[in-house]
């Protein structure tokens, strides 16, 4: 799949950015200049034909009428107007460009996850094909297969998600559940989340209608999260509070924490902290626990007090959800 964007290298996206930028300026600057000019030529020959009215004793209303301003304006409007027209744009265009961006960064790290589980199920397979192996090592070398097939079938699930949650022609399956136990359950089924990931979660009554298949979604992202943004011993500490009728949960990670800047972004689609080459993942987890929590009427945020501070991710249940 990278070699749908071969074509459009780094370096030819940021010399094209670049060029637009330079060509919005010398718009903008031809703009003003075109503008003041006029304006100069128009206050030396303003003086010229006073002077002229002066000596033959014409009044300046008659040379100088209203028509005249009404030009200027005019012309002054529609410059503003240009400029603003280019700037939207430009505009128009750095959003493209940062899509572009984040459409790269996913098909990479798609391609990888889904290139390194098929890479190592191809090995291991070489393997029994070319060696007598003892039943021991057999179970070693499936088990690892196992690992590789559910991860294979994780990043699929994960598209089919994204495109039954954008098409919304799904019907959800809403049941009552009781969330703090709801929250333990999904917590102890998962043993890669269990074995790397102490949880602590407030102990407390609280009952909501949910679509559990997609809520274990939303709820392993966020586990997921605290463990691949940690430097540290990951630890994740669940709290809820109630106000006004509406249920908050707090997700509370000992994590590598956000930038200010990157609170609202990281539920973007296809964004990921830490933009860089070895970043693994497709930049989606985030974005479809945005969508399932909007499909239970609720809606995610996030807060951190900075690098290496944590980070809390917040979500929001709207009363009409409450039970």
């Amino acid at each position: 799949m990278k070699e749908i964007f071969s074509y459009m290298s780094d370096s030819s996206i940021k010399k094209s950015f670049i060029n637009s930028i330079l060509v919005l300026f010398a718009s903008v600057g031809a703009l003003c200049i075109s503008l003041f000019l006029y304006i100069y030529w128009f206050i030396s020959v303003k003086q010229g034909l006073i002077g002229l009215a002066e000596k033959f004793n014409l009044k300046n209303e008659y040379i100088l009428g209203p028509e005249t301003w009404s030009v200027i304006l005019i012309l002054s409007i529609l410059v503003v107007l240009i400029i603003f027209g280019l700037s939207i744009i430009y505009l128009y265009f750095q959003k493209m460009f940062m899509l572009y961006r984040l459409q790269r960064n996913f098909f990479r790290g798609f391609t990888h996850e889904l290139k390194t589980p098929v890479t190592s199920i191809s090995l291991y397979i070489d393997t029994f094909v070319k060696h007598q192996l003892d039943r021991k090592s057999q179970l070693k070398y499936l088990e690892y297969m196992q690992k590789d097939v559910k991860r294979l079938h994780s990043q699929i699930q994960r598209i089919l998600n994204l495109a039954r949650l954008e098409s919304k022609t799904d019907r959800l399956g809403f049941e009552k559940v009781n969330l703090i136990q709801f929250i333990k359950d999904v917590y102890s089924s998962y043993p890669n989340i269990k074995n790397n990931l102490e949880l602590n979660v407030e102990d407390k009554d609280i009952f909501l209608k949910i679509d559990k298949g997609l809520f274990e979604m939303l709820l392993s992202n966020i586990f997921i999260n605290a463990i691949k943004y940690n430097n540290k011993k990951p630890f994740l500490k669940i709290t809820f509070k109630i106000k006004r009728k509406k249920i908050f949960v707090f997700f509370a990670d000992n994590g590598i924490g956000l930038k200010r800047r990157e609170q609202k972004k990281i539920f973007r689609q296809f964004y990921q902290v830490n933009d860089n080459e070895k970043n693994e993942g497709t930049g989606l987890g985030l974005y479809l626990s945005q969508m399932i929590a909007k499909r239970h009427k609720g809606f995610l945020s996030a807060k951190s007090e900075g690098t290496n501070k944590g980070t809390v991710i917040i979500l929001e249940i709207k009363p009409g959800n409450i039970k």
